[in-house]
């Protein structure tokens, strides 16, 4: 095997596979990548046994092989060569090594065998459409902040995506860990109708979050228990989590007390100001409402307490809450140019914090007792 690919190249490619890689599997070939030089291109591959990814690209070998590299190294590797140089790659079977030269530099990188790159077998897939990658990116990364970590409750560790049908209907993803839940919709084409509710896991939900909004459509085929996205250069295969999602519905407040708006990034500055004194990155901040500004106050033992403010727009009398830092920053974050309005409930209920730039978002949180 041997041919020539641009350092630029082969780091993205690295970097995106070693998302893929199970660094804790005691399989050692799981920890690897295989590369494929083929007649009109070079194939990346990378699994977990539960997700699969391979990338081609438009590189033609000068000789036709196979084998299988650290992950780690090949993007360690790959990360630290300038991106303007060239780097040419040659198997040497007789040492069982992978050879790169990029101008002075030469490394012989260990190989193992392809033929022990475990794949998964061709699946066949109930339903297939297009989606374009804008809509596909909105979805994902705008509610992939709300999946929960929580080992107890697998069923929540990915993006549910499901088609609501009615007058309108809708293409919908929503995240939820317990404490915070994010319901992001948008227009259902017809190539959705009737898509059955699927959960996402969170490796995929990521790589969607990357995907550039100006490329083609996103051809995603389903089955009972897998899912595949294809670009034109790239396809990722995956299982889906199997288990029950909550009626996301349900947890919406449909009624709520109070009302205030303030622009999302005087909110995203003050907090990062007064929980400089809190070693805990999601440390409670109390929040008091009042006619014209918003006051923060964060105390910490042994450190000492943090006050600011900002303006605000609120007709009613103070009103006190608190959240957690972190959770509060995961939905502004997103929103950091836009005018946001919280929306409250007297007795602690959940809020909801609506983006004025994405009407069709909504973002809860639990707040923290006082």
């Amino acid at each position: 095997m041997r041919f020539t690919i641009s350092a630029a190249t082969l780091n993205n490619v690295a970097s995106r596979l070693r998302s893929v890689v199970s660094q804790k599997s005691p399989k050692v070939i799981l920890h690897n990548v295989a590369i494929e030089a083929e007649s009109t291109h070079v194939r990346f591959s990378a699994t977990d046994l539960y997700s699969q990814m391979d990338i081609d690209v438009p590189v033609i070998p000068e000789q036709a092989g196979a084998t299988t590299v650290s992950a780690r190294i090949l993007a360690n590797l790959a990360k630290a060569l300038h991106p303007d140089s060239m780097v040419a790659v040659r198997l040497v079977p007789d040492k069982g090594r992978l050879e790169l030269l990029a101008g002075h530099a030469k490394y012989e990188l260990v190989v193992l065998p392809i033929a022990d790159f475990p794949r998964y077998d061709e699946t066949v897939f109930e339903r297939t459409f297009a989606i374009a990658p804008a809509t596909l990116r909105r979805l994902f990364q705008r509610s992939r902040y709300a999946i929960s970590l929580d080992e107890t409750r697998r069923n929540l560790h990915g993006v549910y995506l499901t088609c609501e049908e009615g007058d309108q209907p809708l293409l919908v993803a929503v995240g939820l860990d317990g404490y915070q839940m994010a319901i992001v919709e948008a227009e259902a084409t017809e190539s959705v109708l009737g898509l059955p509710g699927s959960i996402i896991p969170q490796k995929l939900v990521a790589e969607f979050s990357r995907i550039p909004r100006d490329g083609s459509d996103i051809e995603i085929s389903l089955s009972e228990s897998m899912i595949q996205f294809k670009t034109e250069s790239m396809c990722f295969l995956s299982r889906l989590i199997d288990g029950f999602y909550p009626e996301y519905r349900r947890l919406v407040p449909t009624e709520t007390d109070f009302q205030a708006e303030f622009e999302a990034q005087d909110l995203i500055n003050a907090l990062k100001r007064v929980t400089t004194i809190s070693k805990d990155q999601n440390c409670g901040v109390n929040l008091t409402l009042s006619r014209g500004s918003m006051k923060l106050e964060v105390l910490t033992a042994g450190q000492g307490r943090a006050d600011d403010e900002i303006p605000l727009v609120f007709d009613h009398d103070d009103f006190k809450v608190r959240y957690g830092v972190r959770n509060l920053l995961n939905v502004l974050e997103l929103m950091s140019d836009s005018q946001v309005t919280l929306c409250l409930r007297r007795n602690e209920g959940a809020s909801v914090i609506l983006d004025s730039k994405d009407p069709r978002s909504q973002h809860i949180i639990m707040p923290v007792r006082l």
